[in-house]
């Protein structure tokens, strides 16, 4: 889960070193602390378990530049995003909304299987991935997502959502009336 930054740091020595594999590296006091992070998670983290329970609950999220929304059966809920959060790219809304969800409804979701649909493949990827290593934003969002799902004991699935098929999500999103009640 937090290996992001040392993958990170392993593209840069090889850039550095033209590829040279065999070329030795300094480590900073930051990136020694995040190799030592990383081991001692690697010892102390959950496992995913090799056969996935099927997913006991379903959520549906969706940003837009205007808001966000998400629904899990028959609830709901949305909100507008601050000036901070309106100037920041679809693809972090997007995680943003799935962070939203989740704290709203930990105690709905605490010790469940969950099954996320996401209409924005970049937020997709990096779910899936437990972050990436082309935006460190997006990455460090991810990892906070995880870690509430570590937290509250959540195992999550993901899976694309097409945007025509996402129509509750995508209305509450916009601040547009959806079919289901407001929680």
């Amino acid at each position: 889960l937090y290996y992001r930054a040392t993958q990170r740091l392993h593209k840069r020595a090889l850039k550095e070193a033209s590829g040279d594999y065999t070329h030795q590296l300094s480590l900073s006091n930051t990136e020694r602390e995040e190799l030592h992070r990383l081991a001692h998670l690697m010892r102390t983290a959950p496992c995913t378990p090799l056969k996935m329970p099927l997913p006991s609950l379903t959520i549906s999220t969706d940003a837009s530049l205007e808001g966000w929304g998400a629904t899990c059966g028959h609830r709901s809920l949305r909100g507008k995003w601050d000036t901070q959060e309106s100037s920041l790219h679809i693809n972090m809304l997007e995680l943003l909304t799935v962070q939203k969800a989740v704290l709203k409804w930990t105690g709905l979701l605490n010790g469940k299987t969950v099954l996320f649909l996401i209409d924005n493949t970049t937020a997709l990827a990096y779910l899936r991935n437990r972050g990436g290593t082309q935006s460190l934003d997006l990455c460090n969002l991810a990892l906070e997502i995880w870690t509430l799902f570590h937290r509250y004991k959540i195992l999550p699935v993901f899976q694309y959502l097409c945007s025509e098929d996402n129509l509750d999500a995508d209305a509450l999103s916009r601040g547009e009336a959806s079919s289901l009640s407001w929680v």
